[in-house]
């Protein structure tokens, strides 16, 4: 004859029931919240007078005779008086962009040659499969402005080049803003504190860049070329570091969130659900 089952306790009668319940309410909780990715954003600031070689590349032998000086508010770029050089002194990216992004340079003009026989630029550069662009600060001949260059790809490609002239007697800290949605960008430019944004030009420039550059360029006789970057910022869809899309390691986390945890007491078994969420420091 077959033994009948043990009697099962008062306090397994009633948690049973609940555990069943709350397996029930996390599926379905799980099916209607899809995990959460956050646009992954870099922030280059320079604090504690360094800054992420990870993401971001100082080439001083590139223009041997430029400074790059680590302050409190930032990065300081000089090219010195005589200075001949095509080059340019800049902070490039490691790392490539696709789809829509948004970049910013925040920077305080110290010094720029103002002659008439003088030239020389600070600039948010994008190199990729478009071709060439440059957003820029311009002093132009003396003549202070903003200004759009771009070399499209391809043999016969034209340069469309525009530039706006400026009435500037006094800079403070500005940001050059350049915004790609689509294929098409906006550059605008913006004082601080309270000043509205003001459109400098839009742009058709489609594909992969493959590096972002924030530069300053110039031969000056009389006056240095003398720019702070207060902070560089970069957001995108995808930021490319080598042939995977990641973020970076040093920049970005990537923290597990226990939403619950199921008891499955009838059956002895447990089960925890996890929702990754991915975001920045």
């Amino acid at each position: 004859m077959l033994s009948s089952p043990p009697p099962m306790s008062l306090s397994a009668r009633r948690i049973r029931p609940w555990g069943a319940y709350l397996v029930m309410l996390l599926l379905s909780a799980c099916s209607s919240q899809p995990a959460v990715e956050q646009v992954p954003v870099l922030e280059e600031t320079f604090a504690k007078k360094t800054y992420d070689r990870n993401s971001w590349i100082i080439n001083p032998t590139k223009l041997p005779e430029a400074k790059f000086l680590f302050e409190d508010e930032g990065l300081r770029l000089q090219i010195p008086v005589k200075s001949n050089s095509k080059e340019p002194a800049e902070v490039k990216s490691r790392f490539k962009l696709t789809g829509d992004f948004d970049t910013s340079l925040e920077y305080t003009i110290r010094s720029l040659p103002t002659t008439p026989e003088e030239s020389c630029r600070l600039e948010i550069g994008l190199y990729g499969t478009a071709g060439s662009a440059a957003f820029r600060r311009s002093q132009l001949k003396g003549v202070p402005g903003y200004s759009l260059w771009y070399q499209p790809s391809g043999e016969d490609a034209k340069t469309f080049y525009r530039f706006q002239p400026l009435d500037v007697a006094v800079e403070g800290r500005w940001k050059l803003h350049v915004v790609r949605t689509g294929d098409q960008i906006r550059f605008t430019v913006q004082s601080f504190p309270d000043q509205e944004p003001w459109e400098v030009a839009t742009l058709t420039y489609p594909g992969v860049v493959n590096s972002a550059q924030f530069r300053i360029f110039g031969k000056p006789q009389k006056d240095p070329v003398d720019v702070l970057f207060h902070k560089i910022r970069v957001s995108g869809e995808d930021l490319w570091f080598g042939q995977t899309a990641s973020t970076p390691t040093t920049t970005g986390w990537s923290t597990p969130v226990i939403v619950g945890i199921t008891l499955l007491l009838g059956a002895g078994a447990g089960g925890v659900v996890i929702w990754r969420r991915r975001g920045q420091e």
